[in-house]
């Protein structure tokens, strides 16, 4: 059953509250959320609404699934692996503190 979507508009911006089906609980109360919208996007989201003659419900359902879909089908980055060949510090660096190792890796670079 779909969730509820009531949009406020106040001096200070535009709210949306999602109003879940009521459910019970201990107390017999709903949860309900509600989120900040940018003045901006919700008048574009209504000019969009009507001129697609579809309503703003669907339309921001459609870009939550839209999101939600994206971001569930991106790959997480995996560093691809840049390791070289070799037996690791030479025999003469082992041991070394950091500074030491800068001070060899730069020189007088530093």
């Amino acid at each position: 059953m779909p969730k509820n979507i009531v949009v406020l508009q106040g001096a200070n911006g535009i709210l949306f509250t999602v109003l879940p089906p009521a459910r019970s609980s201990l107390l017999g109360e709903a949860s309900a959320e509600t989120h900040d919208i940018s003045d901006g996007l919700l008048a574009e989201a209504r000019r969009v609404a009507q001129r697609e003659g579809v309503t703003l419900r669907s339309l921001i359902e459609e870009g939550l699934r839209s999101v939600l879909v994206r971001r569930s089908e991106r790959e997480d980055y995996v560093l691809p692996d840049a390791s070289v060949g070799g037996q690791g510090l030479q025999p003469s660096a082992r041991g070394a503190s950091w500074e030491e190792l800068r001070a060899l890796s730069y020189g007088d670079r530093l």
